[in-house]
């Protein structure tokens, strides 16, 4: 039976441990490299499923193609639920001799993504403009706890990468509203492109 600092301290490492592999689904297996090297990860999007959702945290990442190869994209999704529930009743357990495990259960799911179709949606990402910052006085007072964040990810394939970041949870920026459709939109084509 854990004590209350155990049990925080052993979800707070599964989460940790979850998040870095969805984060890096390329070294879960299958992993995607070969004798040519690792390919790059442009752009990954995320929902975290944070508080009370009917989905688990995931990514999306695709997967800069070789040469001669379309793009992949990787779904990689956390079965968070289930990892908790056997954290709780391990921890619940006065009689159990049950170890921590503290490997999290991820699923992942491969397909070859259609590049046309993947860079018309890139070309409309490279006409919208954000503003770096917003002024104090559009400031908002919002509050929420135990809310899910999404957010996405673009990475350059030179190296050193540039990268551009942004994360949203229930109330985001209202100046943010074309990068949240475009969000929507690629993550809606992204998963039709999944589908058999």
């Amino acid at each position: 039976m854990f004590n209350h600092l155990d049990l925080r301290n052993h979800i707070r490492t599964l989460s940790s441990l979850a998040w870095d592999s969805l984060n890096n689904s390329e070294f879960l297996k299958p992993g995607l490299i070969d004798e040519r090297g690792l390919r790059f990860g442009r752009p990954r999007l995320w929902r975290t499923a944070d508080g009370f959702h009917d989905y688990e945290p995931e990514t999306l990442t695709i997967f800069q193609p070789f040469k001669d190869e379309s793009p992949l994209i990787r779904k990689a999704i956390w079965n968070r639920s289930a990892d908790m529930k056997r954290v709780f009743e391990i921890s619940e357990d006065q009689h159990s001799h049950t170890a921590f495990n503290p490997v999290p259960t991820i699923t992942i799911q491969d397909a070859s993504i259609e590049k046309d179709g993947f860079e018309a949606i890139l070309v409309q990402a490279n006409e919208i403009r954000l503003p770096l910052m917003w002024p104090w006085s559009n400031h908002r007072d919002n509050l929420t706890e135990d809310v899910g964040k999404v957010g996405m990810e673009v990475f350059d394939i030179a190296q050193p990468q540039a990268s551009l970041r942004l994360e949203w949870s229930a109330e985001p920026p209202p100046e943010w509203k074309p990068a949240l459709e475009w969000f929507d939109q690629m993550s809606n084509w992204l998963e039709s492109q999944l589908k058999p």
